[in-house]
């Protein structure tokens, strides 16, 4: 199950036969927990602004509507007694497609006493093409789960589901029945609920595919219905795309049929305009309501990026934003190394600026592996400056010793207000 705080307990698997496998885990957890939203400024150093208890902590990116769970020692590491997440890369505050990104982190503070049992128990059995999942837990609320994945020649299911009972039970997943009518063509039933709200809505598609990637031109084409059930709206829909060498075009279309539902309309054409230079745009139009749209460029020279993005204005005032990016390393001898990354976002409207470059010095040898970099970040938060430092040696074949320091010469972080998390 996914969406579990990280904790340190007790964990058993068994395997029965070839085919099932059974886990579980207990442990005693804080119930005090918090969350900090941060507002990402191209640094890789995040402040929580108070201590945390040692693996209580879980990390996420959030882009637009979707959360990436990070993972420690991997993707980030957290100084507890300092209340501080070092990321492994530097974090952004918009994405090339200038969606926001904000780092979500779901902790306990220190001195939380461990007053809750957590647990859970869960079962697979696989066969073949055939995987069958469910599983409980129990953490301040009860959890379940259940996915069952199983293809065939031309036939395939998918089922992905949770339940949650929080102060009032929530419904969440995804179930598909894919039916290959011909070597190019698929008809697709798929149901949808989203948390929170127990939303539901049905689809009912096909998608042709003509040409081949081979041939150098594609044309993609599906037509659908789909029915929200709480709203008791229709939506016709409509979605074509064409790839043709460098060239890629996608068009698509909603189409409501309730008086109160809205159409919308969605556009987006990329091309490559030589080996090194590619450009895109996308579009969006909800009709009586709002058009959104993002350009873009990407230039590569040499081993070096070059990322230039722009926000259309809205109609409620938003967009009208930039961004640009940089990222590029340098080869100064056998073993030693320079990576440079920049970036600068500006709101053209209103004339706030945010700026973060970074430097590092790589070594790399033989028995040895060093970094020595800074980092710093200025717009409408204030001014932050970051030193970092490490270093892994192997003394023999069975002993290594490591050192990894990170210091905030500036100490002001885009923090948001703790929120509660049940």
């Amino acid at each position: 199950m996914s969406g579990l705080p990280g904790t340190t307990g007790l964990h058993a698997r068994a395997e029965l036969g070839d085919n099932v496998t059974i886990q579980g885990y207990a442990a005693l957890i804080a119930g005090d927990m918090k969350r900090q939203v941060i507002v990402a400024d191209g640094t890789r150093r995040y402040s929580l602004g108070e201590p945390a208890v040692r693996g209580s902590e879980t990390v996420y990116v959030r882009t637009g509507l979707e959360d990436r769970e990070l993972i420690r020692f991997i993707d980030y590491t957290l100084d507890e007694v300092l209340g501080v997440v070092n990321l492994v890369r530097p974090l952004w505050a918009f994405n090339s497609d200038m969606e926001e990104v904000r780092l979500v982190v779901d902790y306990a503070p220190d001195g939380a006493s461990r007053d809750q049992v957590a647990g859970g128990v869960g079962v697979r059995y696989q066969r073949d093409t055939l995987t069958f999942e469910v599983g409980a837990a129990h953490h301040a609320h009860l959890r379940l789960g259940v996915g069952l994945a199983w293809t065939a020649d031309r036939l395939g299911i998918d089922l992905r589901y949770g339940l949650a009972f929080e102060d009032d039970p929530s419904l969440s997943g995804r179930a598909s029945i894919r039916y290959a009518a011909t070597d190019a063509g698929r008809v697709e039933l798929l149901h949808t609920t989203g948390a929170p709200g127990n939303v539901n809505s049905t689809t009912v598609s096909y998608s042709h595919r003509f040409g081949s990637a081979d041939s150098g031109t594609q044309v993609t084409a599906s037509v659908g219905v789909r029915y929200a059930w709480e709203a008791r709206n229709i939506y016709g829909r409509a979605n074509a795309e064409l790839a043709a060498g460098s060239f890629t075009v996608g068009l698509g279309h909603d189409q409501a049929f309730g008086s109160e539902a809205r159409s919308t309309s969605t556009a987006s054409v990329a091309y490559r305009i030589n080996p090194n230079l590619s450009a895109r745009a996308a579009f969006e139009l909800v009709w009586g309501n709002s058009f959104s749209g993002v350009l873009g460029l990407e230039q590569r020279v040499g081993n070096s990026v070059l990322e230039l993005s722009y926000q259309l204005p809205t109609a409620s005032g938003g967009g009208n934003l930039a961004r640009f990016g940089v990222r590029t390393p340098f080869q100064l001898s056998d073993n030693l190394y320079m990576d440079l990354h920049g970036g600068i976002t500006r709101q053209l409207a209103g004339g706030d600026t945010d700026l973060a470059v970074g430097a590092a010095l790589r070594y790399s040898g033989d028995n040895l592996r060093a970094t020595l970099g800074t980092e710093v970040a200025h717009g409408s938060s204030g001014f932050k400056v970051v030193l970092r430092a490490g270093a892994a040696g192997q003394l023999s074949a069975d002993q290594t010793i490591a050192f990894d320091a990170n210091y905030q010469v500036v100490p002001r972080s885009r923090v948001a207000s703790p929120l509660p998390t049940h």
